[in-house]
């Protein structure tokens, strides 16, 4: 009882923040257009790279999902040192996750987390700038494109279908861990944290950080539940800074996009940067209470029921492309295979989009996607190619060519 008790205490603080962050990166991405973007990212000066940041902060990708957007900007035109800033300050970050950390974590830390993300994306531009291109792979990315009727529904469709759809999973991991940690961890575990000496605290936070693969936003509940338990603030900066940044595929892909160099430059900037600023979080701020915002009990509550709907829809969604995906041919002899080569696809949210999409046709099974050249296979019946150009485009991406 007192773990549920303490789930909807979480899901309380978390929801209509979550939600409303949702909603206005809704907004940024149907009225922002790409185009313009790439536009403003061409260069290798200081200006460019303050650009690139300045965009990169607000928008909600994790590290699954900057990694293809960099390489495009980077393959469209934009500065390494650009494409770098992006890339360092955009999965630290976003509309979302700092509605959440100020709900959770109080707005000074919010801001400072905010202005910590902007910095590094800067500092890691700059040096990007001065060591140059390396010869690396950086694949061509298409531009996605939306054939959705009415802006609206456009927000809809990016705010919860995309952008929600595609953290929902490490949400709920980190608010079941959250709840966790609340009800059964000795309120004197971490209590003395403090006493030890704050190097060692915070090196054992970023190591811990480093592999891990969480979300900007999903991370803030489990920060915000040790912090309660006596971890000390600073300590939570460098594991939200830490861990959404960077992980074991986000490494490969920076390697692959950007050379060594480049990677080393990443790297060293994120950690030597987050335990810096760390510091001066605990010179600047160290009295900061952990105070949590809101207070709208009824509006508290009515997000937290639009949270669990969305929930329990990805669940039911999830399921049923389960079985469809595992589904029996009626007619083994009228299976055949395809090889399709899709334009738009920029992150793995566009591939569970088009993985849902093209599992729901009758007959289709065995889908697999190559999200860097854009390649899907498959198998089913004779004469889906149609049925494919439909639902592809119908999702906002491009059926380029069809191989039988």
């Amino acid at each position: 009882m007192e773990y549920l008790h303490n789930l909807w205490a979480v899901l309380s603080d978390l929801a209509f923040w979550l939600l409303f962050g949702c909603f206005v990166s809704g907004l940024i991405h149907v009225f922002i257009p790409q185009a313009w973007l790439q536009k403003h990212l061409a260069g290798s000066g200081l200006l460019s790279v303050i650009k690139a940041v300045f965009v990169g902060v607000p928008m909600p990708l994790c590290s699954c999902g900057v990694i293809p957007a960099a390489l495009g900007l980077k393959k469209k035109g934009a500065g390494t040192g650009s494409s770098m800033g992006f890339l360092i300050s955009t999965p630290q970050t976003g509309v979302d996750s700092i509605f959440v950390s100020a709900s959770m974590l109080s707005w000074p830390f919010a801001l400072f987390k905010l202005a910590s993300a902007f910095l590094l994306g800067i500092i890691g531009g700059l040096i990007s700038n001065r060591i140059g291109d390396e010869e690396a792979e950086c694949p061509q990315m298409e531009e996605v494109t939306h054939s959705h009727g009415g802006k609206l529904l456009s927000i809809y469709e990016f705010a919860v279908n995309d952008l929600l759809y595609m953290v929902w999973r490490w949400l709920v991991v980190g608010i079941l861990i959250s709840a966790a940690i609340t009800t059964w961890m000795p309120p004197d575990l971490l209590a003395d944290w403090s006493s030890y000496s704050l190097p060692l605290t915070l090196l054992a936070v970023l190591l811990f950080s480093l592999p891990l693969y969480v979300c900007a936003t999903s991370s803030v509940p489990i920060a915000a539940a040790l912090v309660d338990a006596g971890m000390p603030i600073s300590a939570a900066l460098v594991f939200l800074m830490a861990g959404p940044a960077t992980n074991v595929a986000t490494i490969g892909a920076v390697y692959k996009g950007f050379g060594v160099k480049h990677l080393l430059n990443y790297l060293l900037t994120i950690i030597i940067g987050s335990l810096i600023l760390a510091y001066s979080f605990e010179f600047l701020l160290a009295g900061v209470e952990v105070k949590h915002v809101g207070h709208m009990h009824h509006v508290e509550s009515y997000a937290v029921y639009a949270l669990l709907f969305f929930f329990a829809l990805f669940i039911v969604k999830d399921v049923r492309s389960y079985f469809v995906r595992n589904r029996k041919p009626k007619c083994i002899a009228e299976i055949k295979e395809y090889r399709l080569i899709v334009g738009g696809l920029s992150c793995q949210g566009c591939v569970k989009k088009l993985l849902t999409a093209l599992e729901a046709i009758e007959s289709v099974q065995k889908v697999t996607v190559d999200l860097e050249k854009g390649r899907v296979n498959l198998m089913g019946q004779a004469g889906l190619e149609g049925k494919f150009k439909d639902s592809i485009e119908k999702i906002g991406f491009e059926l380029k060519e069809s191989i039988n």
